[in-house]
């Protein structure tokens, strides 16, 4: 058994946290490896996929083992004796903010074959998408809403009307 753990701290409210961690639409704007499709929820069916974004991803039905909000979220997925993973997150207030807990548990005759190639790769993983959920995070919400808002009106203005006339003849 193979087992990698981070920790981070983010200066966001948990809950913050929480509903960033189950929005799973949301995931490309702050995990650069790893999407999900599906429902949140304790014992619900959702789709995992591991990848570069931007390529074809391959994606592997999942259960959701842990659904404690908003303190725990897990799911695990596996192929047999041969290949099982549990990804989870526990959230934690701490001094005006939050404690992220992200690990890996990986089992199966595949973990134990590559273990020092899947703790450095999986180590890797979990940092990365650990700081981009910090880095997306760390956005105040009022100015993601104020810039979401500009974004709108921008974009619903009629075209310019400083084109050049072509001259009637």
């Amino acid at each position: 058994m193979l087992h990698i753990k981070t920790e981070v701290d983010i200066a966001a409210s948990p809950n913050r946290v929480w509903h960033a961690l189950v929005d799973f639409t949301r995931y490309p704007e702050w995990n650069p490896f790893i999407a999900v499709r599906g429902t949140p929820g304790a014992g619900l069916d959702i789709d995992w996929s591991f990848g570069s974004y931007g390529r074809k991803r391959l994606w592997t039905p999942a259960l959701i083992t842990a659904h404690e909000e908003p303190r725990r979220l897990a799911w695990e997925f596996g192929v047999g004796r041969l290949f099982d993973l549990e990804e989870a997150y526990t959230v934690e207030a701490v001094h005006g903010g939050t404690l992220l807990r992200h690990s890996f548990t990986c089992g199966g005759v595949i973990a134990a074959l590559g273990k020092p190639l899947l703790r450095r790769r999986l180590k890797a993983v979990l940092s990365a998408a650990d700081s981009g959920l910090q880095r997306h995070l760390s956005v105040p919400a009022r100015v993601a809403a104020a810039s979401k808002s500009l974004s709108r009106r921008s974009s619903s203005r009629a075209p310019s009307t400083h084109r050049t006339r072509r001259r009637r003849r």
